[in-house]
């Protein structure tokens, strides 16, 4: 019975030291709401400091992407089709939603992906 409890205490203070030390400094690249991530590091925010804008939510290949606010390429596309969407969340995008950063990004993708 005592080398039960020693081991639980024991595996209970590894799971605490893992999920509060070692699990924050792990990059965050992981895929949610059907998003096909890209390495946290090629996920900054560069953006265009004058107008505040850090990303561009917008059209490439039929499906929701990620830009940069000063680059062609997108950094990462989802799996959500555009076609799938209602007229005016279509042409929003078609348009491009300009996102101040990334706390605003993850609404949009939840919002438009889920």
């Amino acid at each position: 019975m005592k080398k039960l409890m020693v081991f639980t205490g024991t595996f209970l203070i590894l799971c605490l030291f893992i999920t509060n030390v070692v699990l924050p400094t792990l990059p965050k690249a992981k895929a949610e709401n059907g998003v096909q991530s890209e390495s946290s590091s090629e996920i900054q925010q560069s953006g265009d400091s004058r107008t505040g804008t850090a990303y561009i939510l917008s059209v490439f290949d039929g499906k929701i992407a990620v830009f940069s606010a000063d680059d062609k390429k997108p950094l990462f596309t989802t799996d959500t089709r555009v076609s799938d969407l209602p007229p005016s969340d279509k042409a929003s995008l078609e348009k491009g939603i300009e996102v101040r950063d990334r706390e605003e990004l993850n609404r949009f993708l939840e919002d438009f992906c889920s």
